[in-house]
């Protein structure tokens, strides 16, 4: 599968950022899951260069399956690192955890958790 998962904040005082996050993830070619919801980062330790950083969002998700549309509530934790090529664009490797928070569907488990690592691109404005 693929997924893009924007994420826009807005520094609101230093080192602390608020905003929304939005997914899409699609799976043989079409969509098959969207989420949306608020998001907030710290940068708890800066040089020119890197920054390491927490952050987190709860996702509201929408999934397509076997059955209809399921709605489920998630919390996803983040740390990572950013490398910084110019004040404007950094890359770097993030370590995530998730969780469900229940779901719409009598078949779901609550508190289904999972970590994954990837690695995020990074556009200032």
């Amino acid at each position: 599968f693929l997924s893009a998962v924007p994420d826009l904040e807005y520094f609101v005082m230093d080192r602390f950022a608020v905003g929304a996050i939005i997914s899409t993830q699609w799976t043989r070619g079409s969509a098959t899951a969207w989420a949306a919801g608020p998001s907030a980062s710290y940068y708890f330790w800066q040089t020119d260069k890197l920054a390491a950083f927490g952050s987190g969002n709860l996702l509201f998700n929408l999934r397509h399956s076997d059955s209809p549309y399921e709605l489920s509530p998630s919390l996803n934790l983040t740390a990572g690192i950013n490398y910084n090529f110019a004040t404007w664009f950094g890359v770097g490797p993030k370590l995530n955890w998730s969780t469900n928070l229940g779901s719409s569907s009598a078949t779901a488990t609550f508190g289904t958790s999972a970590f994954t690592a990837n690695v995020g691109v990074y556009f200032y404005l």
